[in-house]
């Protein structure tokens, strides 16, 4: 299979973007707890 260089940037794109989801739903998460931890203290 050859991939060109579109294919490669195509990838590449949607790699970051799925990490990015990703990264955002940890940051979410991340600061929902702190929250809670802010709102029990």
């Amino acid at each position: 299979v050859q991939i060109t260089g579109d294919n490669t940037y195509l990838l590449v794109t949607k790699t970051i973007q799925k990490s990015r989801a990703l990264l955002g739903l940890l940051l979410a998460s991340e600061s929902n707890s702190t929250a809670e931890r802010c709102t029990i203290k």
